[in-house]
């Protein structure tokens, strides 16, 4: 052959069929008529996908596409599928990957519902994970709150990542996330440095692991009640929440599609935080009415 036609010929990319399973997955799950299919419609229709491949190949991938599916479907398939994975010999799987750490984040969470859903007891569940609760504060002034959850990025315990929240119990907020930031660094530094130059400012309460879930779970709970998403900068934290949550008490189920929910609530924190800065806040005051103060005032409370 010679090199004139050899440069017009394009070269021939060979991909593994694995490449394509996500795609074929997000396919499936975006079907409309998905809704209105029988379990064995369903079934079937996923075996026929991931049958070339050995569940140590489709099960990560099955594991995002899910996330990634509208809640709906999500709904409609959170029985199916740890039933469709006993069938097909892959719980058995999940679970050693589960217990061996070898599932983090979002994609933990979501494994350990569906073991759970197969009557694994999930608590039981010997799991190895490089996070761990390391410490917890709180303070409330009646008007606004800081929690303050720290976590040891790994078994070693040299290092911490935490998060800390921002909370406002005045209207429109009633007690929701207000925002949200992140560091990372020694356990040392967060005693010396943040705990001890927040609490300068503000008395902090060291909490439990528990009392931090139950904080956390509350003011979520209040972002979803008065249709307040999530701050921008929290929603960039999602893959460190989705490591710090599981090492808290789980005295509510409250998933990834829960958290990405909160995420496309109809009112942005940041434009309401630009409101009060410029315009005005509204004040509850100590007999419960309602006042709106004009002129603007800082993002964070002076009482801060």
């Amino acid at each position: 052959m010679s090199k004139s036609k050899q440069k017009g010929q394009k070269a021939k990319i060979n991909l593994p069929p694995i490449t394509f399973l996500r795609i074929r997955l997000d396919d499936w799950l975006a079907q409309p008529q998905l809704e209105e299919q029988d379990e064995i419609t369903l079934k079937t229709g996923l075996a026929n996908i991931v049958s070339p491949f050995k569940a140590a190949q489709y099960l990560p991938i099955l594991l995002k596409a899910y996330q990634a599916a509208p809640p709906e479907i999500q709904q409609q398939l959170q029985n199916l599928l740890p039933a469709w994975l006993t069938e097909w010999d892959s719980i058995t799987i999940l679970l050693e990957w589960v217990e061996q750490g070898k599932v983090e984040g979002a994609d933990r969470q979501v494994a350990m519902q569906w073991l759970a859903a197969e009557g694994l007891k999930v608590n039981a569940l010997q799991v190895i994970s490089p996070f761990s609760f390391a410490d917890a504060y709180f303070h409330e002034n009646g008007s606004q709150g800081m929690l303050i959850i720290a976590c040891y990025d790994s078994p070693k315990k040299q290092k911490i990542y935490f998060m800390q929240f921002l909370i406002d119990y005045n209207p429109p907020w009633e007690g929701g996330i207000k925002d949200a930031f992140s560091r990372h660094g020694s356990m040392d530094k967060f005693n010396q440095k943040w705990v001890r130059e927040v609490n300068s400012v503000m008395p902090l309460t060291q909490i439990t692991a528990e009392g931090a879930a139950k904080i956390l779970m509350e003011c979520l709970e209040s972002n979803r009640e008065e249709n307040i998403r999530l701050p921008r900068d929290f929603i960039a934290m999602r893959d460190l929440f989705w490591q710090c949550f599981p090492t808290l008490p789980q005295i509510a189920q409250f998933t990834p599609a829960d958290f990405d929910d909160l995420c496309h609530l109809k009112q942005i924190p940041e434009q309401l935080r630009q409101f009060e800065q410029h315009v005005g806040a509204w004040t509850r005051m100590p007999d419960g009415e309602k006042v709106f103060l004009a002129g603007g005032k800082n993002v964070w409370d002076d009482d801060f």
